[in-house]
């Protein structure tokens, strides 16, 4: 598991402990996170089969050099491409293509909040998800990051950077897992 902005490492731990032929690599533009995550690791005794490297995501040829070992790399990318969407959708979709060309049999999850659209925020009957979506509204142009966006946008996003998706699950924080795998043309090879 390729963990894109894996923060604490929680999620590494979590799936590493999953069972002892799994292996997890992180990666997050912050030296400070990456000391942290890498303490947790330690701590939980998975130093041999979790490593985690100071990396920006979306610079894919500093790090695909990491990777490159594993055939089937599995990428997680929860809830951070939507802080990308401040350069537009088409970085996002490049960036997209660019990890399914540099790892045509692997697969990607995409964790992101269905986000309730401005123009219908006042609508949303769920006070909960109303406060919540504002929340982000107003929040996110301060800190320079793109907005979460609804679901259809992200399925957009996915299928107009040659992603499959073949499942989707959604919890009860508005959360949509998007399971992915590279859409292949009629041979069966991966669509460049």
């Amino acid at each position: 598991l390729v963990d894109f902005g894996c923060g604490s490492g929680r999620a590494l731990i979590s799936y590493c402990k999953m069972g002892s032929r799994r292996y997890g690599i992180g990666l997050d533009i912050s030296a400070e996170i990456v000391k942290e995550a890498h303490k947790h690791i330690v701590d939980a005794g998975l130093e041999r089969r979790i490593t985690v490297h100071v990396e920006d995501v979306m610079n894919i040829d500093s790090w695909k050099r990491i990777i490159f070992p594993h055939k089937n790399p599995v990428f997680l990318a929860s809830t951070m491409l939507h802080e990308f969407l401040v350069r537009g959708e088409q970085f996002v979709i490049g960036f997209l293509k660019k990890i399914k060309e540099n790892f045509p049999k692997s697969r990607l999850f995409v964790i992101e909040f269905d986000a309730v659209p401005l123009e219908k925020l006042k609508y949303e009957p769920d006070l909960n998800r109303r406060l919540y979506a504002a929340m982000y509204e107003f929040w996110h142009p301060f800190s320079n990051q793109g907005m979460p966006q609804p679901q259809e946008v992200w399925k957009r996003i996915l299928r107009d950077a040659d992603w499959k998706i073949e499942n989707t699950i959604r919890d009860h924080f508005d959360l949509v897992v998007y399971d992915c795998e590279p859409l292949k043309d009629v041979n069966n090879n991966s669509v460049p």
